[in-house]
């Protein structure tokens, strides 16, 4: 497809509940999901969106900002909104994508048969997929505690805008054979991949490791501390836990020679209020399973943070597709 000639179909439902960005976002996830928009292709400027769908530039803008920040679109040098690789190849896709809409456009017709309102038989659809994900999630994000997982669930849910349920990876492997084989997907920190593979076993569903990376937040906040500031990191007990043997690498990756990180493990400080008060360090970092073991009047001090991790935007869009969420 040539620059420019992006599907001229974004459009915005004013009687929607959904927000306007969100509608212009799903759309443009659509077409990159059925292969109408391709690596490279230009999408319409804002201000030509804007007034394409009906709404403000600030709408647009947001909608391809958010875009942006999942991986999906980037901005070239001259300011074009473009559409970013990094979609399965396309015989996968397509399949995927052809079977679905081929079912779309079977209950479309059947609705015109009835004499039924499609959108409003869209509407009745949307409605029990919710209810059915409330009642029981099909898609399921695994990390090494509860905390984490259920952080990185919410994070991948707002990005996917679907249900999806965070598990430890003791919780998860508790479940039963039957629950594990109702579910569409499972969604892992990839340093747990083996172990949740091993839970799995053979078939269905699918596991889909995840690259992780350092909460923003906690990035700006390590940033702002001065150069040669000392900084511990406080892993669990169980030193071979793969979740904080990752989290180490990622803070030595981001700390450079900058900052001096120091790691120890939560069985080896004798008294941790007493090394904190000692102010030896500028900042002490619990690793999550860390942090679900120290007593809040610890965790609540202010030279305190836990080592949050959340799953890196452009490799979570490498997931979605293959995990069935097409938009």
């Amino acid at each position: 497809m040539q620059p420019g000639k992006a599907p001229a179909h974004f459009f915005v439902d004013s009687d929607s509940p959904v927000p306007a960005h969100a509608q212009i976002k799903s759309q443009i996830k659509l077409a990159r999901s059925y292969l109408e928009l391709e690596p490279g292709d230009v999408l319409p400027s804002i201000r030509t969106l804007a007034r394409q769908a009906g709404v403000g530039d600030g709408v647009v803008r947001r909608a391809y900002r958010e875009l942006c920040q999942a991986g999906l679109l980037r901005t070239d040098n001259r300011k074009h909104v473009v559409v970013t690789p990094g979609l399965p190849p396309a015989s996968e896709v397509g399949t995927l994508a052809q079977a679905s809409a081929d079912q779309c456009d079977r209950l479309m017709a059947w609705a015109g048969e009835a004499r039924l309102s499609a959108i409003a038989l869209g509407r009745l659809v949307l409605a029990r997929a919710f209810a059915q994900e409330v009642a029981s999630p099909s898609y399921v994000f695994v990390d090494i505690c509860r905390l984490a997982a259920e952080e990185s669930a919410r994070h991948i849910g707002r990005a996917w805008e679907i249900k999806v349920a965070g598990l430890s990876l003791s919780d998860f492997a508790r479940l039963s054979c039957a629950d594990v084989h109702r579910l569409s997907a499972v969604v892992v920190n990839e340093h747990l991949y083996e172990d949740v593979r091993t839970v799995v076993g053979e078939g269905a569903p699918g596991v889909f490791p995840v690259r992780m990376r350092l909460d923003k937040r906690l990035q700006q906040r390590i940033n702002r501390l001065p150069a040669r500031s000392r900084v511990l990191i406080v892993t669990s007990d169980e030193s071979s836990l793969a979740g904080d043997k990752a989290l180490l690498h990622n803070c030595r990756r981001l700390f450079g020679r900058t900052r001096r990180l120091h790691a120890r493990a939560l069985s080896g400080i004798r008294d941790l209020a007493a090394l904190l008060e000692s102010r030896r360090y500028a900042l002490v970092l619990l690793s999550p399973s860390a942090w679900e073991q120290t007593p809040a009047r610890i965790t609540r001090m202010p030279s305190v943070a836990r080592a949050a991790t959340e799953p890196d935007p452009p490799a979570l869009e490498d997931v979605r597709i293959a995990a069935g969420v097409l938009c």
